[in-house]
């Protein structure tokens, strides 16, 4: 049996460098979806054929950056985490 939970989470994801030729630094792009695997995460960003690595952004929601990582609702391998996001910079990582 196979069960699965979508959410659908404002997620942007940032570039941090200018590997990519097809995006613009330091521009947000809206994230269709999130493959976490164990060995490598892809992404998916919206109005885009591309497949991109996770390790080449930096990811938000609305103004605040996450820890897709560390986030139990998008990385599955992180059940004890559920249901939390992981927010970069606060008290504990956590809001």
């Amino acid at each position: 049996m196979k069960i699965e939970i979508t959410m659908e989470l404002p997620i942007t994801a940032k570039p941090i460098d200018h590997f990519y030729d097809d995006l613009e630094f330091g521009k947000h792009y809206p994230v269709s979806m999130i493959d976490m695997g164990q060995s490598h995460t892809s992404v998916f960003l919206e109005d885009k054929k591309s497949v991109y690595n996770s390790v080449r952004f930096k990811f938000y929601i609305g103004e605040s950056e996450i820890d897709i990582y560390k986030s139990g609702l998008i990385n599955g391998y992180r059940t004890s985490h559920l249901p939390g996001i992981w927010y970069v910079g606060g008290k504990d990582g956590r809001l």
